[in-house]
């Protein structure tokens, strides 16, 4: 959930942790190159590859400091200093989705299922408000069980009961009348990731009854709606960790855009000339499985 916003002088005043950012003069002999790549990337938003390429081969001292300097100022003027917290409860951890990579999917008949009744969460949410939180966060797998009346029960509540909070849903892809529904009860945001821009890569991900179409249909739902639509994409899954890549220009409605496709360590090495140190990246991907598997047999572990 979410703290009451408080106006800057107010926090610097209670806590005395906020410090400006100290203006210093840009030295003159600065790389006129970087100057005008960061001042084309602030306006457009937007970054090329050559850009980026330009920007994390910096070296200087200097250069560095002016481009944290640059990109501080942007953050404090779209986020402001304040830190904003939200109460997550994860209500249900039934789905009727089968999505590959996740723990709670259908088919993984070692979770330990559960749902929580309407007076656990009514009870995390009172919890909640007493620590401060001013947005609490439903979140759970897409569960039959919890109808659009129920979602809508649960809203009611706790809308009637903290009048001065806001209502989070994270439960998945559903008709917009189901989140009109939802939205009328009183939710005001709701988070959905779109996890890949890919469609290739989205099937890759899911089962065929999942498109990246329908996911993208109810992003567009919730923001025509009126929702705070909370969204983002997917780190670390295998098809983009591979580490073999080589980057292609292909043309979009006319638009160029940089493609990364993922290829075998000899036709890598022949594309970019560099080592592809097989060996090195077998290693990294035994430890990665060792990790996870250590991490689950001490999870059973601690569980006992």
């Amino acid at each position: 959930m979410e703290s009451e916003p408080k106006p800057f002088t107010q926090i610097s005043q209670e806590k005395n942790k906020h410090t400006k950012i100290e203006e210093k003069p840009i030295k003159t002999n600065m790389n006129e190159e970087i100057k005008s790549t960061i001042n084309k990337v602030k306006q457009s938003r937007n970054i090329s590859l050559e850009q980026l390429k330009l920007l994390l081969e910096i070296n200087d001292d200097e250069d560095v400091r002016f481009i944290r300097e640059e990109a501080v100022k942007v953050c404090q003027k779209t986020y402001g200093n304040q830190v904003l917290i939200r109460g997550l409860i994860e209500f249900t951890n039934f789905c009727k989705n089968d999505c590959y990579y996740c723990g709670i999917r259908r088919s993984n008949s070692q979770a330990d299922r559960y749902r929580l009744t309407k007076e656990q969460m009514l009870d995390c949410c009172a919890s909640g408000y007493e620590l401060g939180f001013r947005t609490f966060v439903l979140q759970g797998g897409e569960d039959g069980y919890f109808t659009d009346d129920k979602i809508c029960d649960l809203v009611s509540a706790i809308k009637e009961k903290y009048p001065d909070c806001a209502v989070t849903l994270s439960i998945g892809e559903k008709s917009k009348e189901s989140y009109q529904t939802y939205f009328n009860a009183g939710a005001e945001r709701y988070l959905l990731r779109h996890e890949t821009a890919e469609p290739e890569h989205y099937q890759k991900l899911h089962p065929d009854s999942m498109s990246l179409e329908n996911r993208k249909r109810c992003l567009f739902d919730l923001k025509e709606i009126g929702y705070q639509v909370g969204s983002g994409f997917m780190v670390g899954s295998l098809n983009k960790i591979w580490p073999w890549k080589i980057t292609d220009t292909e043309l979009i409605n006319g638009v160029p855009f940089d493609i990364e496709k993922n290829v075998l360590p000899g036709t890598f090495e022949q594309a970019t000339g560099s080592d592809p140190l097989i060996w090195q990246a077998i290693l990294m991907c035994i430890i990665g499985i060792l990790l996870i598997w250590g991490v689950e047999k001490l999870a059973v572990v601690l569980k006992k």
